[in-house]
This record gives C-alpha cells, structure tokens and sequence, in this order.
C-alpha cells in the first residue's frame, strides 16, 4: 500500500509518498483486555452490540459504549462485566469532569448525573447529533440535514446561543475542550452528484454570541465518521477520502489550512479518532483493520497495527495510558498505549 503526506513545515508544503503496512502484513495489535462477546457480523455492517462511541470514565475504571442498537453500557475493565446505564435514540456522549451522560429520548436531549440519577433535560425537538465539552459547560445538539446548532452554555448560567451552518449538518459536531470553538461536518449527498462535503468551524466566546470561523472544503471528502479539537483548540483532526481511499488531516481551526495529513489508505473511511487528553497522540482506525497512532502535533506515524476487524470506534483513558477500540464483532479491544510505542522524552 502506497501513502502520501503532506506537511506545511514554515510555509513550505512538502508531498512526500511513504510506504504503508496493510493487513496482516502489519503486526497485530496487542490488546491487553476485550469486553463484550463476539457477534454477528459481515463485511458490509456490525453487530447490533457495536460500539458506535466510546468514551472512559472519569477515573479510567470504565469504558462506556453507545452501542448500534441505541443501548448505553458500561464495562468494567477489572471485572469485565457490562451494566446497562441507558438508552438513546441518537446523541450519546459523556463529560468526565462532572459524570455526566448525555443521551436523548427523541424529543430532546438529557444531561443525567450517574452519581445521583439527576436528570436536566435540553430542547424538545429531534435530534441526531450532540457535542458535550470536556469542562462540561457546553453543550451543541443539531438534527442531521439542518442547518441550525442549539447550543447552550450551562454554566455559570444557562444561556441558549444558536448557530446557523452555511450546509445542512450531515455527520456530526465537536466542542473544543474548553467550549469555545465549535465545529460540525456538513455538506449534502445524492447518487448523481455524490458528496459535498465541508467543516465549518464556529467561536463561541462566553458572553456569546456565535461568530463563524474558517469552512474547509478543499475537494476531499471530509469528516464523515469522526472530526475532534486538540486539546488547545488549535487544530481539528477529520478523516477524509479521495478516489475511494481514506486519509487524515488537521487543519488549523484559525484559517483552515491543512497543517499536516496523509492519503492513501487502503480502506474506504476512517471511523475511529481520538486524541489524547494531552494531545501527544492521535489514534485513527480504518475499515481495513488498520490501528494507527501519530503525533498529534506534527503527523509522525508512531505505531501501525493489524486489529483484524474493521474498526469503528476509538478512546482513550484519562491519562492517556489506555486506547479502547470497538471492533465490528461487538467486542471491545484495550491496549496499552506505551506498550505500542515508547513515551517521548
């Protein structure tokens, strides 16, 4: 398999083709635990049990997965044992800082305390899409192909701040750490014309309202499993696709440009992307099986390996120790993130 990557190194773009491993040409990848029992599967979809979203909890003593069939459960990594916390109809998502679910019933979105069960409930209508910020201040929620973003501030006070996307909203939202740059993957399909694919970035300063930022569409297909800030803000990580392959880009949330990225894989999509809670490390998993780490910074391929299962659904631990990643049996796979490569420094 033959990868290009392109780097923006002081103002001087470099296309550089690489080799890549594919397959069971590449390692396997060591997974110290797997949750969850296999299930059916084919090459075309999961199973009903696939986990759709990953996230940890906020000690590290859990992965929490939104599964395809709407369930919201918990696995303990000790013990191995699920624990059905829920159900959703569409947003899933989870703010360690406060131990907080997000889900939604279909008329609405709920924020609900796993320590006490207190539920808030958000917005009556529909939705597909929702985005919880790490320091648990703001939420997005959005129906896919429209065009607006409820979002609110929770705290220090409520206060509602819609955002209008130039695009119907197709794939998803983030929310940057700290609340305050919003993006969302828009754009429109059909058979005749195919995709038209975009991100359209948003500053959410704290008296509001909304300013839009840079909208990227560059030709590539961009962002359609998974889009994520790094941890400042800078940048926004997407997965894309050219000619039937996948890549990986981050772009600079200022103005857009592409700050590092690769072409190439053999696989359709990216599906899984995380980064780690410090940013070092940005982990992509791909339909063809393919595990692979970098640097979150500057695009240096750190470890590939062979999971032998599409991958749908990445995670890391809060400290950056542990990657979870759903695999298209239902499983779970955890791997220690330093015994696939060597900390820095």
């Amino acid at each position: 398999m033959r990868g290009v990557i392109f780097g923006v190194l002081g103002g001087v773009c470099a296309l550089v083709a690489i080799g890549f491993l594919a397959g069971p040409g590449a390692p396997s990848v060591p997974f110290s635990t797997t949750l969850g029992a296999p299930g059916p599967h084919n090459a075309q979809a999961g199973s009903p049990g696939l986990a759709m979203g990953l996230v940890f909890s906020g000690d590290g003593s859990r992965v929490i997965a939104r599964q395809e069939n709407g369930d919201i459960v918990a696995w303990g990594l000790a013990s191995g044992a699920p624990h059905r916390l829920g159900h959703t109809t569409g947003p899933f998502g989870y703010c360690a800082k406060d131990d907080v679910l997000l889900s939604s019933d279909g008329a609405g979105v709920a924020l609900t305390s796993l320590s006490d069960g207190q539920a808030r409930t958000l917005g009556r209508a529909p939705a597909d899409y929702a985005a919880l910020s790490e320091d648990c201040t703001t939420l997005a929620v959005a129906a896919k192909d429209a065009t607006r973003i409820s979002t609110w501030r929770l705290s220090p006070e409520l206060r509602f701040l819609p955002v209008e996307t130039q695009q119907p909203i197709r794939n998803g939202l983030a929310i940057s750490p700290d609340g305050v740059r919003l993006a969302a993957a828009t754009g429109t399909y059909s058979d005749a014309a195919g995709h038209d694919a975009n991100l359209e970035i948003f500053v959410i300063p704290p008296w509001g309202p909304a300013s839009a930022g840079p909208s990227v569409n560059d030709g590539l297909i961009v962002g359609m499993w998974r889009i994520a800030f790094s941890p400042d803000g800078a940048l926004l990580y997407a997965g894309t696709q050219s000619e039937g392959k996948a890549g990986l880009r981050a772009f600079s949330t200022v103005d857009g440009a592409a700050h590092w990225g690769y072409d190439g894989f053999e696989a359709n999509w990216v599906r899984g992307l995380a980064i780690s809670p410090d940013g070092a490390i940005l982990a992509t998993g791909d339909e063809n099986g393919m595990l692979r780490l970098w640097d979150g910074a500057t695009g240096e391929l750190l470890y590939e390996g062979w999971t032998g299962l599409p991958v749908q659904s990445l995670a890391f631990s809060p400290d950056g120790s542990m990657l979870a990643v759903g695999l298209w049996d239902a499983t779970i796979g955890v791997a220690g993130v330093w015994g696939l490569i060597t900390p820095k420094g």
